[in-house]
């Protein structure tokens, strides 16, 4: 196939998950068998990964790495407990949702951002080991996710093994946005649909506070 196609994107996060409950075989050094907290951008993980497509002939100037804008987030089993054998509730994910994704285990860098801006009961950490930022707040809300910071510092790891570049899955998850006048502020998450060179329509992808008939007109 290699030799067919300009170029491949390989998705290289969602390595963890609340998927992960239960199973054994999907969380390495997890000394009481499964469930215990990892990073779904583990980079030891992406690397292994990225050594198995090359290994099977695809070069690595085709291959574009997934980077995340956003975070996977689980429910602690133990309040204050630190290090890779801490555990996770489930089966059904118990994490917090976000305010604008509205799911439980999946935060927007966005919605991260504005629980650090608001400070409290949170804890920031970076964990070298897996090339990853940690935060937990509320005691118990742990996400794991990536900074813009170490997004670029991922780019430049990906650079050196000469992969064809980067994907962000999602800009749109990075900053909330200004959606009115008022000053009402939204995750980016909609889709504007152009009607005419001076209208369009803006659609949310989630809940936010626009209607999805609202139209604006567009400055030349």
């Amino acid at each position: 196939m290699a030799e067919y196609i300009t170029y491949v994107v390989y998705m290289t996060y969602d390595l963890h998950g609340q998927w992960d409950y239960g199973s054994e075989w999907s969380t390495p050094g997890c000394s009481t068998g499964s469930s215990c907290l990892r990073s779904h951008v583990n980079i030891t993980e992406t690397v292994n990964a990225l050594s198995m497509i090359t290994k099977a002939g695809m070069p690595s100037y085709k291959i574009i790495v997934g980077i995340t804008s956003y975070g996977r987030s689980f429910k602690m089993t133990t309040k204050g407990c630190t290090g890779p054998m801490c555990k996770f509730t489930g089966p059904s994910s118990g994490a917090a949702p976000g305010k604008c994704t509205g799911t439980a285990g999946y935060l927007a860098d966005a919605e991260i951002k504005d629980m650090i801006s608001r400070g409290g009961n949170i804890q920031e950490s970076y964990d070298s080991a897996s090339s990853s930022d940690i935060l937990v707040y509320d005691n118990t809300e742990w996400v794991a996710y990536m900074k813009k910071s170490t997004r670029d510092a991922r780019s430049l790891v990906y650079k050196d093994y000469s992969m064809g570049g980067t994907v962000n899955w999602a800009i749109d998850l990075e900053d909330t946005v200004p959606l009115s006048p008022a000053g009402v502020v939204g995750i980016g998450t909609t889709f504007v649909q152009h009607i005419s060179p001076a209208k369009a329509t803006v659609i949310p992808y989630s809940e936010t506070t626009v209607k999805a008939t609202a139209t604006f007109t567009l400055q030349p």
